[in-house]
């Protein structure tokens, strides 16, 4: 491979980890001002609002693995990828959470493995329960 071909490789996983980076911040931004805006007695923190920012967040988790598999790992070389390195404890890391239930579309031809369990968000009503 040449060095114009691994900067390609770079320049597309910079680009994937850059718009997960700017999902994420957004992300936190606007959970912010919900949480504010619930704290001070305004319209609650609603079910639609948090499944959006839900998705948005998967979304930019969704990202950083494509980059990390299609364009970080294909390129990095197996040296990389001995255990105690960094990007192989990266790479795991993110293989387990990319591969987590929660991480994966629905698909209608499979049923689930199990029902997905009762989140609270008290903690984003500021009810202190």
């Amino acid at each position: 491979m040449t060095v114009p071909d691994h900067q390609r490789w770079y320049g597309g996983a910079l680009g994937k980890l850059a718009t997960a980076e700017a999902a994420v911040l957004s992300c936190a931004a606007e959970h912010m001002e919900l949480c504010v805006r619930t704290a001070a007695g305004g319209k609650p923190y609603g079910e639609e609002e948090e499944q959006r920012l839900g998705v948005i967040a998967r979304e930019a988790i969704v990202q950083v693995w494509e980059a990390l598999d299609q364009q970080l790992f294909r390129n990095v070389g197996s040296s990389a990828m001995n255990a105690g390195q960094r990007f192989e404890g990266l790479y795991r890391d993110m293989a387990m959470n990319a591969s987590h239930p929660q991480h994966r579309l629905p698909r209608p031809d499979v049923p689930p493995t199990r029902p997905a369990a009762p989140r609270s968000r008290c903690h984003l009503r500021g009810s202190g329960r």
